[in-house]
């Protein structure tokens, strides 16, 4: 296994009255609008496309990511990252094949990494530039009590421990290890890493979001008054960060020259200018305003293994409040949405193709329609949802 750290800034903390906190812990319960935007508001159509969920791999818990795998050996397949947010243990990734356009049994793929329990979060496939291997990257989570036998956790120059990583999986066609570990990616820009989108060319975006914070770190986020999310790009020898925006980075998705942030906080996706070649993000081009809390991105498909670059999916939250009952009460509902974005013009139409109050998918955050039919995951109930048209 290699290991890959860097060095980072020390953080400026600030200090603020209890009164100022409580007052924005209010303010924050309720939810406060943002200032209008001068960027056009896109066009949003409200069209329920999909209506009959089927409930499938009831095995898995809290599949909160998936990746649709159309061009490894195993293809055509879905890979799922599993982690019981509730009962904090451990985690897996999954693969459920489809078999005549359906999905089959669930298959556990790996569930440690290195004599250490993997937490996963976000993943993302690519098929290398360099050697045309298809690679799983996969955002893994480590806590203190880990270490311990077998398990070494990695640390900083310092000598700190790094308690997340980057883990890079070799998709193998046959045998015991259909995912074969090749290496562990560490830094201390790692902080909170929610979300990833990794490239052909070696390169990596990820997104840290504010969930392991304390709540008057989240306040100071909420009010821009300390920049706590942010993203961070590696390079393909080291990690930098390259955007301390915007407000709870989550998903993300990059197409040739432009990089899409979801911003839960701010029920926004924004799109930069980016450089491809050093990876360098530039001004904001467009605010694509869903007015949902969303998730993760995923490109939709315009033809078998060919990604649709006009296309994305996006899972959202439409209640804080109640997701965060979920969060805590199983029995609690959030609902759940799922929006196409048409990005074929400027600006973009914003489609919702699925609602559901949360009585039978509840805290989605990860979709796709493949070959007619939209799947969608979910941050903490179990199973995967195949959802088909009435």
């Amino acid at each position: 296994m290699k290991e890959k750290t860097s060095k980072r800034n020390n953080a400026i903390t600030v200090s603020l009255p209890n009164s100022v906190l409580i007052s924005f812990a209010f303010l924050i319960f309720i939810g406060i609008g943002l200032p209008a935007s001068s960027y056009p508001s896109p066009e949003h159509i409200t069209a329920n496309f999909y209506t009959k969920e089927i409930k499938f791999a009831s095995e898995v818990v809290g599949p909160e990511d998936f990746e649709v795998d159309l061009t490894s050996p195993g293809a055509p397949q879905l890979l799922v990252s599993s982690y019981d947010r509730r009962k904090k243990g451990h985690g897996g990734i999954y693969s459920i094949p489809f078999i005549d356009d359906s999905p089959g049994e669930a298959v556990l793929l790996v569930d440690t990494v290195n004599g250490c329990p993997l937490r996963p979060h976000g993943i993302s496939l690519v098929k290398s530039d360099r050697d045309d291997i298809t690679r799983l990257y996969v955002i893994n989570h480590h806590k203190k009590v880990d270490e311990g036998g077998a398990c070494l956790l990695p640390r900083s120059p310092k000598g700190n421990r790094l308690l997340h990583a980057v883990e890079v999986f070799r998709i193998e066609a046959d045998g015991h290890e259909k995912l074969k570990h090749e290496e562990s990616l560490t830094d201390e820009l790692l902080t909170s890493p929610n979300d990833l989108v990794a490239l052909g060319n070696g390169q990596i975006y990820l997104t840290n979001e504010i969930i392991s914070r304390s709540i008057f770190v989240k306040m100071l986020e909420f009010f821009k008054l300390k920049r706590i999310s942010n993203v961070v790009h590696y390079t393909g020898t080291m990690w930098r960060k390259v955007l301390k925006e915007p407000r709870y980075a989550n998903g993300i998705a990059v197409r040739d020259d432009r990089l899409f942030v979801a911003a839960t906080l701010d029920k926004t996706i924004y799109v930069y200018r980016r450089d491809p070649e050093n990876g360098d993000i530039k001004e904001i081009v467009e605010r694509i305003k869903v007015g949902s809390g969303v998730d993760n991105l995923l490109w939709g498909f315009k033809e078998y293994g060919v990604s649709d670059h006009h296309s994305l999916f996006v899972a959202a939250h439409p209640s804080r409040s109640k997701f965060m009952g979920h969060a805590r009460d199983p029995n609690k509902r959030s609902p759940s949405e799922v929006y196409r974005i048409i990005t074929a013009r400027s600006p973009v139409d914003v489609v919702r193709i699925y609602s559901n109050d949360g009585s039978v998918i509840s805290a989605a955050s990860v979709a796709i329609v493949f070959r007619g039919d939209l799947y969608i995951g979910q941050v903490f109930n179990n199973g995967i949802f195949r959802v088909t048209r009435d």
